[in-house]
């Protein structure tokens, strides 16, 4: 009966990271590539998963209430918890109350599930939830894309690219970067399944290029790269100094490159000098972040349509964006400089946990919160994955937070002493 339960947990969790990502469901129920976020059947389902998530946390819970150590509540996830309440406020000020309440409970219960997925397991079991989740994935996706093209190739505007389980060809891109780096460092494990995740990492990176999504090609190329510089913070301070400086300068070298032939670069890659539209979509937003900079429109309150204030943007860019194609100007819609303040000195203090994490511990998967947070920067330069409900960037946002192996129950720690210093006492 115990493994069962253990089984029907693990299920739900594998299923669950699944459902953040956005595979599978989003394209069954709308093969077009259209959103079916607001459909009834999606409300019901995160409810379902909310619910579940929140009645498992508490039996979990149970097990930490003398160790709050266990949660380890820092910096970096106090302000993260901020920011999150900040989001709730914002229904006082919401330019849309109802879709601010609405979206922001949304948030929490995402919030929640990254907490229940970091209490739950340790680091290492969490790399092969994760690695199950992305590994049906891939397997579906060449499924979809070879037996029912209908559902696994992308339409207009991009016809012929993959987008497998997923609605359209970046989300694909965006869920197989996470994809390639997790087969990564499971192959890195020294276990008898290396062949496994080596055949995980392989074909995810397959589908990354099927996709044709270029921006999730560069951030995954640049975060294995960095891979090497990484693993160097485990050497001494006084060894990896001067390679961290070689590294800034020839980063720094390469900046100016790409500068001063932007134009040459971003042709061989298929962009124009304004990368697709974006610079004048992004001078649009920012004059409607001066509008209201400080507390901002409330979250998730300024993308919605012709009838919000999006319109504005979108008559003077003269197409319809979802969103800012940048994280912090999205966040700044939302929450305005408030909320940027609060989540910037909480993604600074994860990346200073993420180094001390890796100096502490040579296990390959204690690199994945350091490389995840380089993959949800570079992301956000072109796409908003701050704070969002119902996504996987943010469900794994929470949990590296709070990448740490649980430490021992308080009595069992007492109890091992106790044996250690008294042998002969009948223990």
């Amino acid at each position: 009966m115990k493994n069962f339960l253990k089984l029907a947990e693990n299920s739900f969790t594998v299923i669950a990271l699944i459902l953040f990502t956005g595979g599978v469901l989003g394209v069954l129920l709308r093969p077009d590539g259209a959103s079916a976020e607001g459909s009834a059947l999606f409300q019901i389902i995160w409810f379902v998963v909310y619910a579940i998530t929140a009645g498992l946390l508490l039996i979990r819970l149970k097990g930490f209430t003398k160790i709050p150590t266990n949660l380890n509540l820092d910096i970096a996830l106090l302000l993260s918890i901020v920011a999150i309440g900040i989001a709730l406020f914002s229904y006082y000020w919401s330019v849309v109350p109802s879709v601010t309440l609405r979206r922001s409970f949304a948030l929490l219960g995402t919030s929640i599930f990254g907490v229940y997925f970091s209490v739950r397991y340790q680091p290492r079991e969490q790399l092969r939830l994760l690695g199950w989740a992305f590994g049906l994935m891939v397997v579906l996706s060449f499924v979809f894309a070879i037996a029912i093209p209908r559902y696994g190739i992308d339409v207009f505007p991009h016809a012929g690219a993959w987008r497998g389980v997923f609605a359209q060809k970046n989300n694909l891109g965006r869920a197989m970067t996470l994809s390639t780096l997790v087969f990564l460092l499971l192959a890195l494990d020294k276990t008898k399944y290396r062949w496994m995740a080596w055949s995980g990492f392989i074909l995810s990176f397959a589908l990354l290029i099927l996709s044709t999504s270029k921006t999730s090609l560069l951030v995954c190329v640049t975060t294995l790269a960095l891979l090497p510089l990484y693993a160097a913070l485990r050497w001494r301070s006084t060894v990896f100094l001067p390679i961290f400086i070689i590294s800034i300068l020839v980063a720094s070298a390469a900046s100016i490159l790409v500068v001063s032939e932007a134009d040459t670069l971003l042709s061989l890659i298929g962009k124009d000098a304004t990368l697709t539209g974006r610079t004048p979509l992004w001078e649009a937003v920012w004059v409607m972040i001066l509008q209201r900079p400080w507390l901002g429109y409330g979250y998730n309150a300024f993308w919605l349509g012709w009838q919000s204030y999006s319109s504005f943007v979108w008559e003077f860019v003269r197409w319809t964006p979802p969103h800012g194609h940048n994280g912090i100007l999205d966040l700044w819609l939302d929450l305005g400089f408030l909320g940027v303040a609060v989540f910037t000195m909480s993604l600074l203090f994860a990346f200073l946990k993420a180094i001390r994490n890796i100096r502490q511990n040579k296990r390959p998967e204690f690199l994945f919160p350091i490389m995840y947070l380089t993959v949800l920067l570079l992301f956000n330069v072109t796409y908003s994955t701050i704070l969002s409900r119902n996504d996987i960037y943010w469900v794994l946002y929470i949990a590296v937070l709070l990448w740490k192996p649980l430490q021992q129950p308080v009595k069992e720690l007492v109890d091992k002493s106790y044996k250690q210093t008294y042998p002969l006492k009948g223990y």
